[in-house]
């Protein structure tokens, strides 16, 4: 069952909002993968539940362009007496994006742009638990369901857009950071010497990218 509405607030300035509540049954838990590829079992049934809402606030000049939105939701599944979230339950998400004509003249274009988001971190299925495996390294065990959650994620990026028409074509120059708050966002999360350590990908990214089309 969803809801939702769009309302003008401004001449430039709307608003949308929209909820939503779902209810589920029959969701498998697996417990042990070997007797569920083998056709044993190895799985119970569950039952789960997911509501949220959403807003979003929209604003567009002929140079400005504004889009925030923020979402909250709640998604739990319920198997054999215990509740957990989903793996891709993410209780608060908000998003931001700005573009900006800095040069806006006939043939040419300069445009500045920033997106932003940060959401609460996934929850992920770990433990403390291992076990060797057969030339005697640990193999670290992994739950049914979640038993924590990730750091929060942020990222930041920001980027120069420079478009000129030629005679025969348009050049495009494009400068840009992507994470440009070198922000470490895990991706995933494993025990070392007592305690959790995140692994993470590249934290910052520059670019510069250059394109030329041809045509009338």
């Amino acid at each position: 069952m969803s809801l939702g509405g769009r309302a003008k607030l401004h001449e430039n300035l709307t608003l949308s909002v929209e909820g939503y509540y779902k209810r589920m049954r029959n969701l498998p838990l697996i417990y042990d993968s070997d007797d569920y590829l083998l056709g044993n079992g190895g799985f119970i049934y569950g039952t789960g539940r997911a509501f949220g809402i959403e807003a979003m606030l929209q604003y567009q000049t002929e140079r400005l362009s504004l889009t925030a939105s923020y979402t909250y939701t709640d998604s739990r599944r319920r198997s054999d007496g215990v509740t957990y979230p989903f793996e891709y339950d993410v209780p608060h998400d908000f998003n931001a994006f700005v573009s900006y004509d800095v040069v806006k003249r006939p043939g040419r274009k300069h445009t500045f742009s920033l997106n932003v988001a940060w959401r609460s971190g996934l929850p992920y299925r770990l433990t403390n638990e291992s076990y060797p495996d057969t030339d005697g390294n640990p193999i670290i065990g992994i739950t049914a369901y979640p038993t924590m959650r990730m750091h929060n994620y942020f990222r930041a990026d920001v980027s120069y857009n420079m478009e000129r028409c030629k005679r025969n074509g348009v050049r495009n120059w494009q400068f840009s950071i992507i994470n440009a708050t070198w922000h470490k966002n895990p991706v995933s999360i494993y025990p070392y010497r007592g305690s959790y350590k995140a692994t993470v990908l590249i934290p910052i990214m520059p670019s510069v990218s250059y394109t030329r089309t041809f045509g009338k």
